[in-house]
């Protein structure tokens, strides 16, 4: 599905979460490998976790946006001689996910509109984009009853950290209607 109609769900209140056991783990995995193949050169991915299995009760299309979303962009926009970190740690009712890149960076101008559609920052140049990106990366992560965070400094590299409840479906659903206006 495009990127535009993905946010014309969302802004229509038509988008839904679908809860499913979704190992994520391997759900990174393939989002790595989907994103290389995109990418035939590209920065060095490095992905760890603490656990070789670790399933959520979440919604997996939801969850592809933010993983695909943010792998992608540190692909895109590092250097393949540079590294890319993804991590991903567990905690009783939480799970972090992280991706550090050694990329070009966001101006720190560009910080309070980073999350809105089409936007994208002045430095990316001829670098192809829709500006979508994480826009729907901050719908899912809202949909999923998460928070997304993120640190920049220009020329050295960009840190995006996702926080995601282990089980969405103990988030109440009026809250999620009210909010994000579903009906």
């Amino acid at each position: 599905m495009s990127d535009v109609t993905e946010i014309n769900k969302v802004d229509s209140g038509k988008a839904t979460v679908t809860l499913e056991q979704v190992d994520v783990v391997n759900l990174i995995n393939d989002m790595i490998d989907e994103v290389k193949q995109g990418y035939p050169v590209s920065a060095k991915i490095s992905f760890t976790s603490e656990k070789q299995s670790l399933v959520l009760n979440s919604d997996k299309k939801l969850l592809r946006q933010v993983f695909i979303n943010l792998i992608n962009n540190a692909v895109k926009y590092t250097d393949p001689k540079k590294s890319i970190y993804i991590s991903l740690e567990h905690q009783p009712d939480l799970t972090i996910f992280k991706v550090e890149d050694e990329g070009i960076g966001i101006p720190g101008e560009d910080f309070d509109t980073l999350f809105e559609p089409f936007m994208r920052s002045k430095n990316t140049g001829k670098i192809k984009g829709t500006g979508l990106g994480l826009s729907i990366l901050k719908r899912a992560v809202d949909l999923l009853g998460g928070r997304v965070d993120f640190s920049s400094t220009l020329n050295v590299g960009s840190t995006f950290t996702v926080y995601l409840p282990n089980d969405i479906s103990i988030i109440q659903e009026d809250e999620i209607k009210h909010e994000f206006n579903f009906l």
